[in-house]
């Protein structure tokens, strides 16, 4: 996949990876981890769900609002790590991409001949 890209933005393409993987793979560990608590619970300790809280309002209702707020702290923590680690790496890989691109185009442009194709010159009759 990053074979023929120079040095620097394989190099950063990695460290993106790395980062991305050391921050997702516990934020999704977390988060499964309370889904299957909440499944566990609903199948081995039904006593436990059926408690009361605030009237007909029980412990299973509690449980499944915790995976709606779950969902949402998941989003919010993650677009906020995405925002301070990952889009500055991002721009940066992509702005040396965008760099070599243009330095590329512009060696390219370099070596083609001034004028590969000349005017041709209109022949006029005399008459």
């Amino acid at each position: 996949m990053t074979a023929g890209l120079p040095d620097a933005v394989r190099l950063d393409l990695e460290e993106l990876a790395r980062r991305r993987r050391r921050f997702v793979v516990p934020l999704l560990l977390g988060a499964l981890s309370s889904y299957a608590f909440v499944l566990l619970a609903f199948a081995y300790w039904p006593g436990l769900v059926r408690r009361e809280v605030v009237g007909a309002f029980n412990v299973a209702y509690l449980l499944a609002v915790s995976q709606f707020v779950m969902t949402f702290v998941v989003g919010l923590v993650y677009s906020s790590w995405a925002r301070r680690v990952s889009d500055p790496l991002a721009a940066r890989i992509r702005g040396e991409l965008e760099r070599g691109d243009t330095e590329r185009a512009l060696a390219e442009l370099a070596r083609r001949p001034a004028n590969p194709h000349p005017a041709r010159r209109a022949v006029t009759q005399e008459v």
